[in-house]
């Protein structure tokens, strides 16, 4: 079979997995709506007017001079460390080609393994230079990784999101710390717990985090990352004259901004670079329709704009001082 109905059989393979794997945690009780508070998705962006927008099956043309290092995942070499780590993710032979772990992939996901899938889909992700088959994996792997990132759905032996204990004095914000989350992405995880009275022994979701952000600017795509699993993307854009710098940057200490309330919510997320490619930008800022968070020209410059619905999940699931973003070009 050519290589192209090879693809076009494995996407609709893909699509129709995922669909059975819906409806196996609607059955179980543990589906998620992912309109109910879980804004981020494969279909959602920065439109002009901040709503979402639609994400091409393609991520965008390919700039002369990009390199597979460019589009390579996360994690970066100095990701934070959170101090109840869990499971490390598997590690496959390097001298597997993409292709290879897709077939991989799909194998253990026909054969009920969907853990063990998502991680062979993820690190074949990882190796792929062709960014039209990048697309069709990020978008398989959101649908299989959104409803238990971003929601309140549990896969079986899934080192990265479990249920665990609570103990004596637990608080969101204690667990949080220890996994590398937000407190209230914590309690978005386990809308059923009471912040006030978290009982010991009673069993609490936790996702191991951080989370993180990768950038890319030539197809103005922001795609998430737990820890270095892929878990969905949404659309970003740039204003007129900006410069920010391929590399690395941190979300920064103090700068999860919101003010208002409701429907006057206005939300920002700053950061600065941790490299010397990025150490001249201090005052980056992710932002929706109300604009950066100054107005000055360096504002804008260093500025990356989100549908203000993706905002919000950021700014749910980043940490200050532990959630990294990556700008390629």
């Amino acid at each position: 079979m050519p290589l192209w109905g090879l693809s076009l059989a494995l996407i609709g393979w893909g699509l129709w997995q995922a669909e059975m794997l819906r409806r196996s945690m609607v059955a179980q009780g543990t589906g998620v709506a992912l309109d109910a508070g879980m804004a981020i998705s494969p279909d959602e962006g920065a439109g002009g007017d901040g709503a979402a927008g639609t994400m091409p099956a393609a991520a965008g043309p390919t700039l002369v001079g990009v390199t597979a290092a460019d589009l390579s995942p996360w994690p970066p070499a100095a990701a934070p460390d959170v101090t109840a780590a869990l499971e490390p993710t598997p590690t496959f032979d390097k001298a597997l080609s993409a292709e290879e772990l897709i077939a991989r992939g799909a194998g253990l996901l026909e054969a009920g393994e969907t853990v063990a899938g998502r991680f062979a889909l993820n690190e074949a992700l990882a190796r792929t230079t062709d960014e039209v088959r990048a697309a069709q994996l990020r978008e398989r792997l959101a649908a299989l990784n959104m409803p238990v990132f971003l929601g309140t759905a549990i896969l079986p032996d899934d080192p990265a999101v479990r249920m665990v204990p609570i103990r004596e004095g637990d608080t969101f914000v204690s667990l949080g710390k220890a996994y590398g989350v937000p407190a209230a992405f914590m309690q978005a995880l386990n809308p059923k717990l009471d912040e006030r009275n978290l009982r010991p022994r009673t069993g609490i979701k936790i996702v191991q985090g951080p989370f993180h952000g990768r950038i890319v600017k030539h197809s103005g795509r922001l795609d998430l990352y737990a820890r270095d699993i892929y878990v969905a993307s949404c659309l970003v854009d740039f204003p007129e004259g900006n410069y920010l710098p391929r590399g690395e940057y941190e979300v920064a200490a103090g700068t999860k901004l919101q003010l208002g309330a409701g429907s006057a919510l206005t939300t920002w997320i700053g950061f600065q670079g941790l490299e010397p490619a990025t150490e001249g930008v201090t005052n980056g800022w992710m932002f929706g329709m109300a604009g950066p968070r100054g107005n000055a020209l360096k504002d804008r410059a260093t500025g990356i704009h989100v549908g203000d619905g993706d905002l919000l999940q950021l700014y749910n699931v980043l940490s200050e001082g532990r959630s990294h973003l990556r700008v390629e070009p």
